[in-house]
């Protein structure tokens, strides 16, 4: 199995730059069985899921997403990977988007609906239910959510109002890519690695802020 997502700050358009990164991995891996992107554009995230490169091709004329940040994933499975628990999800509703990667030992809150929702799912609505306290910033909500889920993973979360992304692991390495206007992260170094040059881990057990203002990382 290849699982995927990056995360790309650019100070234009990043829409290009996501579908360049996903052709470079559909030569490497191909026969994509989920593709998703996520931009943040004009204050709100907007979001497309589907199942090859080509169909996300087609649809993005009809439906075009822009910004200068944004997110992608991909999960490429073979039969032999069916039984395997680890699974990758984009996921998003009008506050933020998250990519993410692994598997969640922990599905007991009473907020969750665990005969229904994926891990990604999971994540995305703990997050949620965590943002609802009042005056939480979004840092500290993703804090809350890394403490109380119990597993092995990394996820990316793109904040619409905020203007930023948090980048948060578990038990799951997180690679990341700075060059002059152009950032990128990935849970897969030997995809990084595809995208650009120069890639450097992230530190175990930490949160990472990218700011789109001047696109640098803040632990």
């Amino acid at each position: 199995m290849h699982q995927c997502f990056f995360a790309v700050f650019h100070e234009t358009n990043v829409a290009p730059t996501l579908l360049e990164g996903l052709q470079r991995l559909d030569m490497q891996y191909g026969d994509f069985k989920e593709i998703g992107i996520a931009t943040l554009m004009e204050g709100r995230v907007q979001s497309q899921n589907t199942y090859s490169l080509q169909l996300l091709q087609k649809q993005l004329p009809e439906q075009p997403l822009s910004g200068h940040f944004g997110m992608a994933y991909t999960c490429s499975k073979s039969p032999e990977d069916v039984e395997k628990p680890y699974s990758a999800h984009l996921c998003a509703n009008e506050r933020f988007a998250i990519a993410y990667h692994g598997v969640i030992e922990n599905r007991q809150p009473e907020w969750l609906d665990i005969d229904t929702q994926t891990d990604g799912e999971i994540f995305l609505t703990t997050l949620d239910h965590y943002l609802e306290i009042d005056g939480i910033s979004p840092f500290s909500a993703m804090t809350l959510t890394i403490k109380h889920l119990q597993g092995c993973f990394a996820v990316m979360a793109l904040f619409a109002k905020e203007d930023f992304l948090i980048v948060a692991h578990r038990d799951c390495q997180v690679a990341i890519s700075v060059n002059e206007d152009l950032t990128e992260l990935s849970w897969d170094t030997n995809a990084l690695i595809r995208l650009s040059r120069r890639v450097t881990l992230l530190k175990k057990k930490s949160l990472t802020v990218l700011y789109s203002v001047k696109g640098r990382c803040v632990n």
